[in-house]
């Protein structure tokens, strides 16, 4: 273990936990020996459980690649072919596009929508869940794209891919991959959360709301099936990465077919950010990274692997707002020595009261509601109306929240359109 790194990386840590708000696990690791592992903040706020190497977190939608694998294991075992159109294996469900195939569903290119859109959280908190619910909420809503056409997030495509992995092996989801994955790398601390079962170890879910930190919403994980249902460890998830270095499970043929670049994401402003079966494939200072995110459901997460070093960096958090993204990218930044910017709070901006005006009012996407609104010299938004976001000026177009590290932006398109954060102005 290299302890001056250790100790960079715990004195960042520290004094990030100090700056913003922060609450996780982190691991940090280079040719499967740990360099750190560690806890900050609270697993549990209410009884002061504090998070550890060993506290479980929704790994969100890194979950997806634990749902590729299982896909590509029963490949190479004759079971399927992800060029299978998915109609094959529900002929009573008319629904299904016959073009979209397997390789459709991992790659995000089926064109079927995402998941969590308006009216879905009807079916999100519901305490029975079956299939077919999932299946009808979806039936009447038309493609975004033709199949293969190009890249969009989708996780009810991985949700079929969990249904279909059932109907192929002859087992559930959850026993699939406890028996063929979990236990085979005594992943011992990794498993699928379920309605009303009580995970022991895993960590309280927090949002925010204005100043507070407030519980996470109740969530059925069982509506999030194959796409991000899964909990973890960080400690489990390294055992996971050297089953992927070592061949632990699939062959290195079908290892490099799951880390093919298949289609271009767009995803984190970068031209060359693609998607392969489960994974985002890109580059970070200048290195080869595959990797994924998490977020939503009380926690937010970041698992990169610098295949080339192989170093592996692990950021599991129990806050849903927390930006792990930028954390990540700084540990790797400090293993590899590369200069980085620490995100220091910034300094507030003198903005004329005629552009408040301006930026004020409703904007929407996707079902999502954000409401602009400046309560003397206090600014915010509030979100599907019900969590209030303070922010401040810190230039004529960009805000930032008042103590997490976040920050958003107002622009106008080309037609002369307000939008803010993504959302277009009603």
């Amino acid at each position: 273990m290299n302890s001056l790194l250790a100790t960079k990386i715990n004195d960042f840590m520290e004094l990030y936990c100090n700056t913003w708000a922060f609450s996780g696990s982190i691991l940090v690791a280079k040719n499967g020996e740990t360099i750190i592992k560690k806890g900050y903040g609270k697993a549990s706020i209410e009884h002061n459980v504090p998070n550890t190497s060993q506290t479980k977190f929704r790994i969100c939608s890194i979950t997806k690649q634990f749902t590729a694998m299982s896909v590509m294991m029963l490949q190479e075992k004759g079971l399927l072919d992800v060029n299978d159109s998915i109609a094959n294996y529900f002929p009573e469900l008319h629904q299904f596009d016959k073009r979209i195939t397997i390789h459709h569903l991992l790659t995000h290119t089926s064109g079927l929508q995402y998941l969590f859109r308006e009216s879905f959280q009807i079916l999100y908190s519901k305490s029975k869940h079956k299939h077919e619910d999932m299946f009808d909420f979806f039936k009447d809503k038309p493609l975004l794209c033709e199949p293969g056409e190009k890249w969009n997030y989708s996780n009810f495509g991985y949700y079929i891919l969990a249904c279909i992995i059932e109907k192929v092996s002859g087992v559930s989801y959850d026993e699939f991959l406890k028996k063929n994955i979990f236990e085979p790398l005594n992943m011992k601390n990794t498993g699928n959360e379920r309605y009303k079962v009580i995970v022991p170890g895993l960590a309280n879910g927090y949002y925010l709301n204005d100043n507070d930190l407030i519980h996470n919403d109740y969530v059925n994980m069982d509506a999030t099936l194959g796409a991000g249902d899964i909990y973890s460890t960080v400690e489990d998830m390294l055992l996971w990465d050297r089953a992927l270095y070592n061949g632990d499970l699939v062959s290195k043929n079908t290892l490099d077919t799951i880390f093919t670049p298949y289609a271009n994401s767009g995803e984190r402003g970068t031209e060359d950010n693609d998607y392969g079966y489960g994974w985002f494939i890109d580059k970070m200072y200048g290195r080869n990274r595959i990797g994924h995110d998490g977020g939503g459901l009380g926690a937010t997460t970041e698992f990169h692997r610098y295949v080339d070093e192989e170093v592996s960096i692990v950021v599991l958090s129990n806050y849903g707002f927390t930006a792990v993204w930028r954390i990540a990218n700084i540990l790797a930044a400090i293993v590899f020595q590369e200069e980085y910017r620490f995100p220091n709070r910034p300094l507030e901006y003198s903005l004329d009261p005629k552009i408040y005006e301006e930026y004020m009012g409703v904007y929407k996407v996707d079902g999502a509601k954000l409401t602009v609104g400046r309560d003397k010299e206090k600014m915010f938004f509030i979100l599907d109306d019900e969590y209030i976001i303070p922010m401040y000026p810190i230039s004529e177009t960009k805000f930032h929240h008042t103590w997490i590290d976040e920050s958003y932006d107002f622009y106008k398109d080309e037609n002369g359109e307000m939008y803010f954060w993504g959302a277009k102005k009603q």
